[in-house]
């Protein structure tokens, strides 16, 4: 009953847009048609853990109320509103310490509420494993969940195994954040490699060690840098099996989603005619028809008045193209 959960929901989802918007990102919008957000999926998916008012949002003051709506269940006190949008790392440490006044031997772990997991049951296995690791072995520790690099993806971090402390448990060695192509071929290659899923686990009393570090850094990129990559904290990786796919960009999008027998993903209840196409992501408002003939690989997006059509690869930065619009 130590056992807290920290779920982040204060990002403006700019990389799935025109979907996502700074009025309602991408952790508020149900993506694949289950009648639950991606905030909600990873509320429920923590909820078979550990009690609700043991689970805690943090988000910033103009979606809290969204938090509300989506999550009637939850206790008011512990949305975690902040007027200022805080980088991972502070924004972990206030909530840590917020946590820490309740209960001095709470065991925390972290989650994005962009993740989209192909086994709940193992995920629910492997993460109270972790708990109880963490709570009779290594509370002086923090511990990263990470999963088998498959795929040399250059959007995603990957953490180098080191020395084996027991099946499944290792020293972090290296951390390596989006790496050049070149770099993640060669890190599939080894299979010493592991990508992180930004499932971070401590002890409060652990983390309440670095945390007038963190909240002075306001500018660290997340808590993955600062935790990993700036080797400051004593971090372990549990090796997962769980299956993870980071749903923050349109091409983990499509990886992730149900596909038709040509690879294409059709989001929404849109009427859409397809003809020799293949591995295309289409998403429409509702309401809308469309024909499309003869595309391969591309991204067809239409939402709030706004049309998307660019290939959906891993160098296709929507947010950019965005800012560029906006400009």
């Amino acid at each position: 009953m130590n056992n807290y959960c920290l779920i982040m929901a204060g990002g403006t989802g700019r990389r799935l847009w025109p979907h996502s918007t700074v009025e309602r990102p991408k952790q508020f919008i149900d993506f694949f048609g289950t009648g639950r957000t991606l905030l909600q999926m990873t509320y429920d998916r923590f909820r078979r853990m550990m009690p609700a008012a043991h689970i805690y949002v943090a988000t910033h003051t103009d979606y809290a109320d969204l938090v509300r709506r989506q999550l009637p269940e939850l206790p008011e006190a512990n949305i975690l509103a902040e007027s200022t949008r805080l980088s991972t790392a502070p924004a972990a440490a206030q909530a840590s310490r917020y946590i820490r006044m309740h209960d001095a031997e709470a065991c925390v772990i972290l989650s994005p509420a962009d993740q989209f997991i192909v086994d709940e049951d193992r995920f629910v296995a492997e993460v109270n494993k972790a708990l109880q690791r963490l709570r009779v072995s290594a509370a002086d520790r923090f511990v990263a969940l990470a999963v088998q690099a498959s795929h040399p993806y250059t959007s995603y971090g990957y953490i180098q195994k080191g020395e084996c402390l027991t099946p499944g448990l290792f020293r972090v060695k290296t951390f390596t954040e989006k790496p050049d192509a070149d770099f993640a071929e060669m890190f599939v290659q080894s299979d010493e490699f592991l990508w992180n899923t930004g499932l971070f686990l401590w002890h409060v009393s652990t983390l309440e060690r670095y945390s007038s570090d963190l909240l002075e850094e306001v500018m660290v990129h997340s808590l993955d840098a600062f935790l990993l990559d700036q080797h400051r904290a004593d971090v372990l990786v549990q090796e997962c099996t769980f299956g993870w796919t980071d749903v923050g960009c349109w091409q983990r999008m499509h990886e992730a989603s149900h596909k038709d027998v040509d690879g294409n993903v059709l989001l929404g209840q849109s009427l859409v005619l397809m003809e020799g196409c293949a591995h295309n992501t289409v998403t429409l408002q509702p309401g809308l028809k469309a024909i499309i003939k003869g595309l391969k690989g591309y991204l067809v997006a239409c939402h709030n008045g706004s049309l998307v059509i660019v290939p959906n690869t891993p160098d296709m930065d929507i947010k950019a193209l965005q800012t560029r619009l906006e400009q």
